[in-house]
């Protein structure tokens, strides 16, 4: 295939991405992507990388070895190796040769969204995630590492770019995985949850609204987070909206009615009213108690 150089087990493209100083705090930080046609020979390892190593597989069967088990993926199927970890690959039927796009990757969220697509050490792969869209997305991120890029040419829209279709890439395996596979365990929609509410209480945020962004039904969710987190989801709101509010109280000149603001009540008199249940005082009583 065009752009594909031929070796002894394999026609592959491989294309580097260096990223800059800023670019390595970023979230998610790509740093290999590439694409491969297997020949009958092909295997692969054992081996193992110091970053997250994903594998879209577009066609054919492969076998992958990890963890002492042994799994065959199709078309279609996602493989993880994750970092350290050590895992070999090859071809199981040369009838059904194995073609594939992959990433290499890491970052602060890495591990987040291996787990928000059903990814884990000792399970990682997932069926059926590989979709048209997917492997659009896997041609867009080579498409961007095959332009030209040095240190005094450096554009960082290419980067943005780049980066903006890493991010849609791991939106569309989510949204895939959650489509194809069995619903969210509560230990994965209670932490969208935890992440929505922590994010957005300040936004004056209601506990429908983080049940419907976890996706699941108000009683439910209201069931499962206060079993897990020994408050009702109300009070977990009241919870980070009071401690704000003090706060800002003791280390800022804000008057009352920015602060109630600042926490999500558009009323002073109803923020007044829950901080004094809270705390016992009023919020001027307790800024002046704090010596602020």
């Amino acid at each position: 295939m065009s752009g594909m150089k031929d070796g002894e087990m394999e026609l592959a493209e491989r294309l580097f991405y260096v990223p800059s100083g800023m670019e390595l705090n970023a979230g998610l930080v790509p740093f290999i992507a590439g694409r491969m046609m297997a020949k009958p020979n092909y295997i692969a390892g054992p081996k193992a990388y110091g970053n997250y190593c994903l594998h879209f597989l577009t066609g054919g069967t492969m076998q992958y070895a990890y963890n002492k088990e042994v799994v065959e993926l199709h078309k279609e199927d996602v493989f993880c190796m994750f970092p350290h970890e050590r895992c070999t690959y090859k071809v199981c039927d040369p009838q059904s040769l194995p073609q594939k796009y992959w990433l290499i990757l890491n970052g602060p969220q890495a591990a987040a969204v291996m787990e928000g697509i059903g990814l884990s050490k000792e399970r990682p792969y997932r069926r059926q995630l590989v979709t048209r869209s997917v492997e659009h997305l896997m041609q867009m991120i080579l498409q961007s590492l095959r332009k030209p890029r040095t240190a005094s040419s450096a554009n960082k829209s290419d980067y943005y770019d780049l980066i903006g279709t890493v991010y849609r890439l791991f939106g569309e395996l989510q949204a895939n995985a959650h489509s194809t596979g069995s619903a969210p365990s509560s230990r994965h929609w209670l932490q969208y949850a935890l992440d929505f509410m922590n994010s957005h209480y300040t936004r004056g945020i209601t506990v429908d609204e983080a049940a419907q962004y976890a996706g699941v039904h108000r009683s439910h969710f209201s069931e499962i987070f206060t079993k897990a987190m020994g408050m009702t989801p109300r009070h977990y709101l009241q919870r980070l909206r009071m401690n704000k509010a003090a706060e800002l109280l003791v280390g800022t000149s804000l008057s009352v009615t920015d602060i109630a603001q600042c926490v999500g009540y558009a009323e002073i008199y109803s923020f007044t009213k829950a901080f004094r249940l809270y705390y016992g005082k009023s919020p001027l009583a307790y800024r002046r108690g704090n010596g602020a």
